[in-house]
């Protein structure tokens, strides 16, 4: 009031115009302040009432926005790295679920590790890259411990077998393939021994008669030599039929072993 006054009614002054212009001019802003207290009245809030939690919860919040770089962001943005995240979060809980469910077909591949999704990983690879035609040899028979080294011996029989086919198939005529039991009694015949009277017999005769028959090579053979060939030739027809029918590796492996 005492720096107004001075203002209003100045010493050098001959009249009050000047101070009657001032006061009219603050007549109208007060006026005006009056008007806006009226017209916010009630819509701010009071900044009394702001208590301690509320300035903790929001010191918080900004702490988090800043531990994930999220202090610049808008709301808007901030709501589409949540929602993000969310997806996120839903893939990699079904992916889990996935991984968890292939526990009973890969020992080891529900481990939450490098070295159990390596194994997923190699399962779906074959799965996808295998021949369609091999789908047919699943087995549960596979998941024993065993399958492994049995699988090997039956790849070392096919081989074997092969190789000794590929032998007799120089000697006899394999197709179409020869009769067993007819070789079998050839065999019995000739085990008998050689002698001068045996091409009186006819059993001799049918026997020798079967060689003939089943070698590539048109010319006589010694006894014994037929005995040999024949004996080679009845097992390997033996061993090819066990091992087709799967007698031996079928039921370790749960498929035929070809």
């Amino acid at each position: 009031m005492d720096d107004l006054l001075p203002r209003l009614f100045p010493v050098d002054g001959l009249d009050g115009s000047n101070a009657a212009l001032l006061i009219d001019a603050l007549k109208e802003r007060v006026q005006q302040a009056q008007q806006l207290v009226s017209s916010i009245d009630g819509t701010l809030h009071d900044t009394t009432r702001a208590s301690d939690e509320v300035a903790a919860n929001a010191k918080e919040w900004l702490q988090r926005l800043t531990t994930h770089g999220a202090e610049g962001l808008t709301l808007q943005e901030v709501a589409a790295r949540a929602e993000e995240l969310t997806n996120l979060i839903a893939g990699v809980s079904t992916s889990l679920e996935f991984f968890a469910d292939m526990g009973g077909a890969v020992p080891g591949a529900s481990d939450q590790t490098d070295s159990g999704m390596r194994k997923a990983f190699a399962v779906l690879r074959i799965c996808n890259e295998a021949p369609k035609d091999l789908l047919e040899y699943r087995d549960a028979a596979f998941g024993r411990a065993s399958t492994k080294e049995l699988a090997a011996k039956a790849h070392g029989e096919h081989l074997r077998l092969r190789s000794l086919g590929a032998e007799l198939s120089q000697i006899f005529h394999l197709e179409p393939e020869p009769d067993s039991e007819e070789i079998a009694k050839a065999i019995a015949v000739l085990c008998e021994g050689n002698a001068w009277y045996r091409s009186f017999q006819r059993r001799w005769r049918r026997a020798r008669k079967l060689y003939k028959r089943l070698s590539k090579d048109p010319s006589k053979q010694p006894a014994s030599l037929c005995l040999e060939r024949l004996t080679a030739l009845h097992q390997y027809l033996r061993d090819d039929k066990n091992y087709q029918d799967g007698v031996e590796f079928g039921k370790a492996l749960g498929v035929k072993a070809q």
